[in-house]
């Protein structure tokens, strides 16, 4: 579901996304909102959303509603990252390269609030909008932490927060017992250049070796 993409904005009303919220559980599935607008956000964690993707426009009052409904953030830095970084100039359009310029600075002010307050995170990069492509994902932890989140919560929200907010982390997203095998290694420390991790050295999925450098 989308909603606003300006402070007070809101696309569907709480009453309208809580019968899709509804529909969507019953059916086994999460539910996200593509939400920007504050209001749009509060409609949403009202309505029983399970994660606000964006979530440019954060006040006091919805990271507060955040936390205490358990509801995730997924930040999406890239998305806007990557249309301020390659501008008009790489064919974006525009007014979608005026808006990110407008909304960037509000953006990572919204998710550091949000981390700091303990708003649960999952990593996500909104791939395919311009220049954010997927396998890619490394760029989006690197942004966390230049936003400010420590390197191992920027990892925790890539592995076992990304499997909590999907409803897998019964199989993937921790290394425990009876859990799939799913490793990546590197050469260095992740905790200290979260960098490296665009540089995988050896992977292995569900206990079989795809990759070894």
């Amino acid at each position: 579901m989308s909603q606003g993409d300006e402070p007070g904005s809101a696309q569907l009303s709480e009453e309208e996304m809580r019968v899709a919220v509804m529909e969507a559980h019953k059916a086994g599935k999460k539910s996200a909102a593509h939400a920007q607008g504050t209001q749009g956000i509060k409609n949403a964690i009202k309505a029983g959303i399970d994660s606000i993707e964006h979530g440019i426009f954060l006040d006091e009052e919805s990271i507060q509603m955040m936390k205490e409904k358990g509801v995730f953030l997924v930040p999406t830095l890239s998305a806007v990252f990557n249309i301020k970084k390659n501008g008009k100039e790489a064919g974006i359009p525009e007014y979608a390269v005026k808006k990110v310029e407008k909304i960037m600075e509000r953006h990572l002010e919204s998710f550091k609030k949000a981390y700091e307050a303990g708003v649960k995170i999952a990593m996500g990069t909104d791939a395919a909008t311009p220049f954010n492509r997927h396998g890619e994902n490394a760029q989006e932890l690197e942004l966390m932490v230049k936003a400010g989140m420590k390197p191992v919560d920027a990892i925790v929200a890539a592995t076992k927060g990304g499997a909590e907010l999907l409803g897998m982390d019964h199989m993937i997203g921790t290394l425990e017992a009876e859990k799939e095998a799913d490793i990546i290694a590197v050469e260095g420390n992740p905790l200290e250049n979260v960098s490296l991790l665009k540089d995988v050295k050896f992977v292995m999925k569900a206990g079989k070796i795809y990759k070894f450098i």
